[in-house]
């Protein structure tokens, strides 16, 4: 009985935990979502600057789904280049991770306080961009709380005979383990939920360092399984973008797993605390992902069009709406506006080239007659 209650309270705080972080993408998403998107579609003039737009997106929205997702939907329209789309995924894996830094301090008082300011914010607030603040700092508030939790219940975990068999059996096999955490962090759509809990048991000792590392490169894989989903009733471009964000985190969660154990042997040389060599480990695996494939988007580019080539028939259907921005009225009309606005003008041009055809007619049957005569 004991130890139902102890997980029934660790799914408690895992579900407040994902909760928050929706708290979150939904509050900036309704404070500054249509400004945000134009400010990462402005920000991408260069490789660089796309990533720290990456970067920045993905720190106030405390989701690099999110972020990708407003990504490839900015690519499938043409609003951005498809290389510097690549390179703003590449920094939205490097803000989650510095998200994760930020969440990870051991701030006690900080989870009570930004959950006083988020609802004072929110019920003061008469405007809809001051209670999307009053969100997004509530959901702040109510994700470090749920860490909060989430370490209360993993404390007599440490002792439970069960639990280190099962964790024993999960070092053993890392390909299992990586798949279990690919499989977490694609359920949540949330790889940075997952690194968190990794963190706690890590720090509680019930995991060990290399199974760590190996749980890291997991989440990190699953994390990039649902922008693909959310994106496959977009353009090519969109769903090209996507898949290669899937492979080149695929790439980089397989060979972390293959050298696990000594980049575990090596953090800890540096890091003693189980704790930060795991957030040390999600930092360094998006960190080698942007070193190594930033000089490649060009080549990363072309594979995916190989992978994915356009269709022989010009794609049909709407161009500028996105049924992820419903839950975000001020963006969702903006869009809808495009799409009207975008329909119109080839319902003008039909009609503009409709009176040119008669009339075209008729020269060519006068010039028929000229020539019978």
């Amino acid at each position: 009985m004991h130890s139902t209650i102890q997980l029934i309270d660790l799914l408690g705080a895992g579900a407040l935990l994902l909760w928050g972080l929706r708290m979150i993408k939904t509050g900036v998403m309704r404070a500054f979502g249509a400004s945000l998107r134009l400010w990462i579609a402005k920000g991408t003039g260069n490789r660089f600057a796309a990533v720290l737009s990456g970067i920045m997106a993905t720190l106030a929205l405390q989701s690099s789904t999110a972020t990708a997702v407003i990504t490839a939907s900015f690519a499938s329209n043409g609003a951005i280049n498809p290389r510097m789309a690549q390179a703003v995924m590449l920094g939205a894996n490097v803000g989650t991770s510095i998200a994760a830094v930020i969440l990870s301090l051991d701030v006690h008082w900080f989870a009570s306080a930004m959950i006083l300011i988020g609802v004072t914010v929110f019920s003061l607030s008469k405007y809809a961009r001051g209670k999307g603040v009053g969100r997004a700092v509530l959901g702040l508030g109510l994700m470090l709380l749920a860490l909060q939790l989430v370490g209360n219940v993993t404390d007599p975990l440490r002792e439970s005979e069960v639990m280190i068999a099962i964790l024993s059996g999960l070092a053993d096999a890392p390909a299992f383990a990586l798949i279990l955490a690919a499989v977490l962090a694609f359920v949540s759509s949330s790889s940075l939920a997952v690194v968190l809990f990794v963190a706690l048991l890590a720090s509680a000792g019930i995991v060990p360092p290399a199974l760590a590392v190996t749980l890291v490169a997991g989440a990190n894989l699953g994390g990039a399984i649902p922008p693909l989903l959310a994106v496959l009733r977009e353009g090519t471009e969109a769903r090209r973008l996507t898949l290669a964000n899937l492979v080149v985190r695929a790439i980089g969660a397989i060979v972390l797993t293959i050298f696990a154990v000594p980049a575990a042997a090596l953090l800890q040389t540096i890091l003693p605390n189980a704790n930060a060599l795991t957030i040390a480990a999600h930092i360094g695996f998006n960190l080698a992902l942007l070193v190594l494939f930033l000089p490649l988007l060009g080549p990363i580019g072309k594979l995916a069009a190989l992978a994915m080539p356009k269709p022989a028939t010009p794609e049909r259907g709407t161009r500028y709406l996105d049924d992820t921005v419903l839950d975000t009225p001020t963006i969702a009309l903006a869009a809808a506006e495009r799409e009207t606005l975008r329909v119109s003008d080839i319902v003008l041009r039909m009609l503009e080239g409709e009176p040119r055809r008669p009339a075209q007619a008729r020269s060519g049957q006068a010039q028929l007659g000229v020539s019978a005569r």
